[in-house]
């Protein structure tokens, strides 16, 4: 966020930093606890942050346990559950809008028994309607964020890494790729990549 806030997972526990990373604070407040098992908490800030607090995250436990999606209005400093209407609870991945502000909207990915799952919601995550559900693995694709977004600015850049961490990036669309160097960050345990919300104005 543009005021410094950071956030992290940190030996698989969501922790924040309001000081650009100088010292950080472990986020409790309504995150589910899973007796001895750390959940995996990946979280985003909505794209007006600076006005709203909000942050989501998608909880899930491994491959057989989720606990759908966790809303913050406070900066993180307190969590509620926002999963009415999700049947599949492993999500690992929420987008908001980019102009979340006026149109409240936000896209939930989530595993199942059979594939994938992605879900809308137009009330910022207080309902949920399935948007499409696989019936075997990969089929039916899932369309990606950025394509049921209308993003604001020129045409927004794909990156995609595999499992070894080796990463490419694409300019048009997906229609070629090139290499893309992370440098020294290893990336062999990417689990996804989201651009800010102001790609367009800070490349981030």
């Amino acid at each position: 966020a543009q005021d410094g806030t950071l956030l992290a997972t940190i030996n698989g526990r969501l922790s924040r930093t309001t000081d650009r990373g100088q010292t950080w604070q472990r986020l409790r407040g309504g995150l589910p606890v899973l007796g001895a098992y750390e959940p995996t908490v990946n979280a985003v800030f909505s794209p007006d942050y600076a006005n709203d607090r909000r942050m989501f995250a998608g909880v899930y436990l491994g491959e057989t346990h989720g606990e759908g999606v966790y809303c913050s209005e406070d900066g993180g400093d307190t969590w509620q559950q926002c999963r009415d209407g999700l049947y599949d609870l492993r999500v690992y991945r929420v987008v908001p809008s980019p102009d979340y502000g006026r149109d409240r909207t936000l896209l939930a990915y989530a595993r199942n028994a059979s594939g994938e799952s992605l879900y809308r919601s137009a009330d910022g995550g207080k309902s949920w309607h399935v948007v499409v559900r696989q019936t075997s693995w990969g089929a039916p694709p899932l369309p990606r964020a950025e394509d049921l977004f209308s993003m604001p600015g020129a045409r927004l850049p794909r990156f995609e890494c595999d499992y070894q961490g080796a990463c490419r990036r694409s300019d048009d669309g997906g229609r070629t790729w090139s290499p893309f160097d992370t440098g020294a960050v290893s990336l062999d345990r990417l689990v996804a990549t989201a651009l800010s919300p102001r790609y367009a104005q800070d490349a981030t």
